[in-house]
């Protein structure tokens, strides 16, 4: 399995766990834990640059913000939404990542 297929997978699950309900907080436990998934899965499968894993990870990130489904009224602040959270996503990139390094060197 590529890794669009296994982000087009993880999106399906995030989507699924939004489906019919929505809080800020499940909102944001679902972007997070995508991103963690996301990340693990670029570490593991990626043969490029840590620059250009961040970018297909946020390339990914940018897909599943285009589907979520949200509720009506916030599904018409969808792009602004979007956008906020890309840029919150692009500095918890480097947070979860020097994490990631903290957990190697400790095992």
């Amino acid at each position: 399995m590529t890794f669009h297929d296994q982000t087009a997978s993880l999106i399906a699950q995030a989507t699924g766990r939004l489906s019919g309900n929505f809080s800020w907080a499940l909102l944001g436990g679902v972007v997070q834990q995508f991103l963690i998934d996301a990340m693990r899965l670029a570490g593991s499968q990626l043969a490029e640059q840590g620059h250009e894993k961040k970018a297909l990870v946020m390339a990914a990130l940018s897909q599943l913000l285009d589907t979520l489904p949200l509720p009506t009224w916030l599904a018409l602040l969808r792009v602004p939404l979007k956008s906020l959270l890309l840029h919150i996503a692009d500095g918890a990139i480097e947070a979860i990542y020097l994490r990631f390094q903290e957990q190697i060197s400790h095992e």
